[in-house]
């Protein structure tokens, strides 16, 4: 899998947030639902490109698995709030 570059994981966080944001103005709790799964999953998937990327010399390993588990919580959190609306990963 190629590695997804931060400003393009930016990208597509912003326009998830825009959506997420559109849904509950209009009220729809279930489309919400599915777009902040569709951003955990987002992030999970970012931050486990890096896990492999440990190396000695690496500053940055212990950030990047801190990360992940923080986006793996985090999914958890909103896989719960989704089930709540009827919302499951396919």
């Amino acid at each position: 899998m190629p590695i997804k570059y931060h400003d393009d994981f930016m990208e597509d966080v912003r326009v998830m947030i825009a959506n997420i944001t559109a849904c509950k103005r209009k009220g729809d709790k279930v489309g919400a639902a599915k777009e902040s799964l569709k951003l955990a999953n987002a992030r999970v998937a970012y931050y486990e490109q890096f896990l492999g990327m440990d190396s000695p010399h690496s500053n940055y390993a212990k950030a990047y698995r801190e990360d992940y588990e923080n986006a793996v919580q985090l999914r958890a959190d909103v896989r719960d709030e989704a089930a709540e609306y009827g919302v499951y990963e396919d």
